[in-house]
């Protein structure tokens, strides 16, 4: 109920604000969308964690595919 959509709201601002942050570190790091974009896909701070980044579990090699069986995924 209630309590419920005011913590999703909770996290979801703290997502926002840590995104926010992130971002603005990356876009004053990098002069290019390519160099952004790349730190962005390989910078941990983004996952609740922080222990993960996207090119993790998604492979250049495999054309940026999650090469894990499905029910293996995190």
């Amino acid at each position: 109920g209630r309590m419920r959509r005011a913590a999703l709201a909770s996290v979801l601002v703290f997502a926002l604000g840590l995104l926010t942050e992130v971002v603005g570190v990356h876009a004053q790091q990098h002069s290019t969308r390519e160099e952004f974009g790349g730190a962005l896909f390989a910078d941990r701070n983004l996952s609740i964690s922080r222990t993960q980044s996207c090119i993790s579990c998604h492979s250049p090699g495999l054309a940026f595919a999650d090469p894990r069986e499905l029910d293996n995924v995190a």
